[in-house]
């Protein structure tokens, strides 16, 4: 009896921290203004497009026309050209550069052009689409067709006190992660859909293309299902610290982790139909099971 009694104990203090940052969390939540409250919920199977090459695999019209809901990521209205055919419901902004875009830039590059050409084609939506955002970001552009919805700009998860952690789920008291626009992603689709979520694109493979040059210079060479980039990483990290940016795809990995986690307590199925994905916590079906759950 004694030991059962010393386990409770033990896990009750183990659980203190969680309560309390998890409070403090839910709190600078509600003081920073309107956020998503899940109240609606759509009954309908969501086709979730990541930015992997695996993309490519998937016919967006067939399961558009097959009466399913499409979520898509970042650039994908400027660089997809089945955008204003497949019409998605959802678009992912959740990087803070999506929102240090201006109109008129004085001395343009590459990468600002891309983000006018995301820009220019959501200004041409004549249809609802939901944009996700985090609390506090605002998009440069107004479209009477699009909607805004912020969600909690802190990121918690634990093994402990699970049932706690999610009730702040479930009411966007915090998030669970969005390490990758994908993490952010999948946590708004269990919050606001009741049906299977089908993934393809998130391969999350990219961290293989890391590459250390002779002056100790960190690329990613980075395929997308719309062509191949090589980009320097020192916004990201000094020479020296490479180990910081393997650590963000760890953490990317866990947060994929804890999101299966909350799935199973939710008893919600999510599919991964990137096969060669290295996201290993999803199970991988093909697009012809896909195409047959379909039917």
């Amino acid at each position: 009896m004694s030991n059962i009694i010393i386990h409770s104990m033990r896990t009750i203090l183990q659980s203190i921290p969680v309560f309390l940052k998890g409070s403090c969390y839910a709190i600078r939540t509600l003081c920073a203004g309107r956020r998503d409250k899940f109240t609606e919920k759509s009954e309908k199977d969501v086709l979730f497009c990541g930015n992997g090459p695996s993309l490519s695999h998937i016919d967006l019209k067939k399961a558009r026309d097959k009466g399913m809901e499409i979520a898509c990521v970042n650039f994908f209205p400027a660089n997809n050209g089945d955008f204003f055919e497949v019409r998605p419901q959802y678009l992912f902004l959740m990087d803070a550069d999506f929102f240090k875009y201006r109109e008129n830039e004085p001395e343009p590059d590459d990468g600002y052009l891309q983000f006018r050409k995301l820009y220019d084609n959501l200004k041409k939506v004549d249809w609802p689409l939901e944009i996700i955002v985090r609390q506090g970001d605002r998009l440069p552009i107004e479209n009477s067709f699009i909607r805004v919805t912020p969600l909690s700009r802190y990121s918690f998860y634990s093994d402990r006190a699970t049932r706690f952690l999610d009730f702040l789920y479930r009411h966007d008291l915090v998030i669970l992660g969005a390490q990758n626009v994908a993490i952010g992603g999948l946590f708004f689709l269990l919050n606001r859909t009741k049906g299977t979520i089908y993934m393809s694109g998130v391969d999350m493979t990219e961290y293989k293309n890391l590459v250390v040059d002779e002056d100790n210079n960190v690329f990613m060479v980075t395929k997308h299902n719309y062509g191949t980039l090589k980009r320097p990483t020192n916004h990201v990290i000094q020479k020296g610290e490479f180990y910081k940016l393997l650590g963000y795809y760890q953490r990317m990995f866990e947060q994929f982790y804890y999101i299966g986690q909350y799935a199973g307590r939710a008893d919600r199925k999510i599919f991964n139909l990137a096969l060669e994905s290295d996201v290993d916590v999803f199970e991988k079906v093909t697009v012809k099971d896909l195409q047959a759950d379909e039917t």
